[in-house]
This record gives structure tokens, sequence and C-alpha cells, in this order.
């Protein structure tokens, strides 16, 4: 299952597609960030997410990226780790 496939799942087609194009702005190489990984969204009225969240940041090396972004009217937590 890909990434958008699963967000997707999650969050229906049309708010999945949306949080997906955001995130692919720091995955093309021309970002700034260099080996991005541990990619993760939550959304912030889900306790379930939101501990899954940062468990995943904690497990990831290096640098973090991190903020909360609206989408439809319903906060998001979106990050990632980079680096080496």
């Amino acid at each position: 299952m890909t990434y958008q496939n699963m967000l997707i799942e999650r969050y229906g087609e049309t708010l999945g597609r949306e949080i997906n194009d955001y995130l692919r702005n720091f995955t093309y190489e021309d970002s700034g960030y260099e080996y991005v990984d541990n990619v993760r969204v939550a959304w912030e009225e889900d306790p379930y997410e939101v501990q899954a969240y940062y468990r995943a940041q904690r497990s990831g090396c290096c640098g973090f990226y991190d903020e909360t972004v609206v989408f439809q009217g319903l906060s998001f937590l979106i990050g990632f780790n980079y680096g080496h």
C-alpha cells in the first residue's frame, strides 16, 4: 500500500490526496531536505494518532521538521525526519 493510499483510506479521497500533495513538496530532491524519512501525519483531535506521531518522530534520525497545517478546517500535525 502506498503512503497516498494509506492517507486516502484513513481520511477519505479528497482530504487524503490534499495531505499527500502537501507532503510531496518536502520529498522532492530540490526541497532542501536530504534523506527524508519517518513521514508522519496525525489529526490533532485523535489522541492515538498524536501519540503514534510523536513516537515516530522520536524514532527518526537527525533533524526533524514538524508543523501544524489546517486542511478542510481540521488541524493536522505534519512532519518528517531528514539528514544523515
